[in-house]
């Protein structure tokens, strides 16, 4: 059973930031990454959400993926009650500094990825207020942040953050406004120089991280109302 310990989490977010190291330092201060330990008698596991919270609730398609929406319609100010798994999850954020009481999310974006597949280059828009908390469960993916300085130029490369299993993303300030964020499609990632993480991540230059067959990845966010 893949598990993540959300309390392990929570607590280590009380603690002072430590901000993984970056090049560009406006993104440094602006990403954490929390990692948990995976243990049996976690409250979220990748199992019991594929078996029993997400059961009844429509997938959309989308290039190699699948998304639920929870709170409402991703680019729409209307929002729906969040179901009690999340609500539970929200309130601990909320209790652990993450959040402000007012600021708490009121959405979840739930992404299924399967056989190395990801998502392109874009950025959240501004219905969201940050900072987007993102949890990931099945297995490990190397997330890149880039920044396209024209409509007509490649994005250029910031930086890239492993999420490792049962990790907690916090994106909020320059990486939230000023950066965009895709996850390529590949079977495995290589750890290289770019790597901002790979230290707290315990993993090397030249490591070969291998995708999951399946991974969940949750997006919380406060979506703005007016």
């Amino acid at each position: 059973m893949v598990s993540i310990d959300i309390k392990d989490i929570l607590a280590r977010a009380r603690r002072p930031k430590q901000n993984i190291s970056t090049a560009n330092r406006d993104l440094s201060a602006a990403l954490e990454v929390l990692n948990s330990k995976a243990v049996a008698q976690s409250r979220l596991t990748l199992q019991t959400l594929a078996s029993k919270k997400l059961q009844g609730r429509p997938w959309v398609e989308a290039t190699g993926r699948r998304i639920q929406n929870w709170g409402g319609q991703p680019g729409r100010a209307e929002t729906e009650e969040l179901p009690a798994f999340l609500q539970t999850l929200v309130r601990r954020l909320v209790a652990a500094g993450v959040y402000a009481p007012q600021d708490a999310p009121n959405h979840c974006l739930i992404n299924e990825y399967t056989n190395g597949s990801g998502i392109p280059a874009h950025d959240d828009g501004p219905l969201y207020v940050p900072p987007v908390a993102t949890i990931s469960l099945g297995g490990s993916a190397v997330i890149n942040f880039v920044r396209q300085t024209s409509p007509d130029s490649q994005p250029e490369l910031i930086t890239k953050v492993l999420l490792q299993q049962g990790c907690l993303l916090l994106v909020d300030g320059q990486a939230y406004t000023a950066a965009m964020h895709e996850i390529p499609s590949q079977d495995s990632d290589v750890i290289d120089e770019h790597c901002c993480n790979a230290g707290l991540a315990k993993v090397s230059i030249g490591d070969v991280i291998r995708r999951p067959q399946c991974r969940l990845s949750l997006v919380l966010v406060h979506k703005r109302t007016s």
